[in-house]
């Protein structure tokens, strides 16, 4: 009796197995993610110009990152000197007499602000980064001539235009060239536009044109047309490419900004 209570159990749990395996629903399953398009992609420290015009408004700002800035100066005992240099980074004599065996303290400026952490070089010989205040002290040597020579990295962004202003960093920071270096556009609309559709899209008259140039000399030319009928996404494609894609209005917005409500940096920058 036993035995047969086992092998019915047994059968049971077979057709159970059975039915769950060949008529169980299937599970409902996501539809695969939509994938992200770049429109372009770059590593965004080798950004070093950008032009972004708005045609509609008849405004541009032009902004520059000069990478590596030198000053080189040389002088004879004695001379005196104020905002002189061979270079970018200017010197101005602040305190002593340039004397051999003394010991002076330089200001270095580049455009009007004082310049920390940079190295500096008297007749070839090391002798320290200047200060936060820019300022650098040492002993003059005992030769026939003084050579001052300063270098510093700088990878921050200026306005382009002379003695620009360096940006507020508190709206550039890293975001601005990272939005640059290759935004995920949210779709392709149309590969190898006809001139019918660009002109749809709004390319004929662009609401802006974006010129990025590269460390290497490479130059991007962007063009971005008319909003999508909801409004969410810009038309977005490269100059040299009927490819079109969408971007998110956020990202068109952020570089209007920069044009209509210029990046200049505030006082305590200053």
């Amino acid at each position: 009796m036993r035995l047969g209570s086992i092998l019915v159990l047994l059968v049971i749990l077979i057709g159970l197995a059975v039915y769950f395996f060949f008529f169980r629903p299937a599970e409902p399953t996501e539809p695969p993610p939509e994938p992200t398009y770049f429109v372009w992609d770059f590593d965004m420290v080798e950004l070093q110009h950008i032009i972004i015009r708005l045609p509609h408004e008849d405004k541009s700002e032009a902004f520059v990152k000069h990478g590596k800035l030198e000053g080189k100066l040389k002088i004879e005992p004695e001379q005196e000197f104020h905002e002189l240099s061979e270079g970018e980074l200017i010197f101005q004599l602040v305190e002593g007499e340039v004397t051999p065996g003394e010991s002076i303290t330089v200001l270095v400026t580049f455009r009007g602000n004082p310049v920390a952490d940079a190295l500096t070089k008297v007749n070839d010989e090391e002798v320290g980064t200047t200060g936060e205040d820019g300022h650098i002290s040492f002993v003059v040597p005992n030769d026939e001539e003084l050579e001052i020579e300063v270098e510093k990295d700088d990878r921050y962004f200026y306005f382009d235009y002379p003695e620009g202003s360096k940006v507020d960093m508190n709206r550039w920071a890293g975001g601005i060239p990272l939005l640059l270096s290759g935004p995920g556009a949210d779709r392709l609309i149309a590969k190898d536009a006809t001139e019918e559709k660009l002109a749809e899209f709004g390319f004929t008259s662009p609401q802006m044109e974006i010129a990025l140039t590269l460390e290497n000399g490479d130059v991007l030319n962007i063009a971005v047309g008319d909003s999508t009928p909801d409004g969410s996404t810009y038309y977005l494609k490269l100059v040299n490419s009927n490819h079109v894609f969408t971007v998110d209005h956020t990202w068109y917005e952020v570089f209007e900004d920069l044009v209509l409500n210029p990046p200049y940096p505030t006082t305590e920058e200053d």
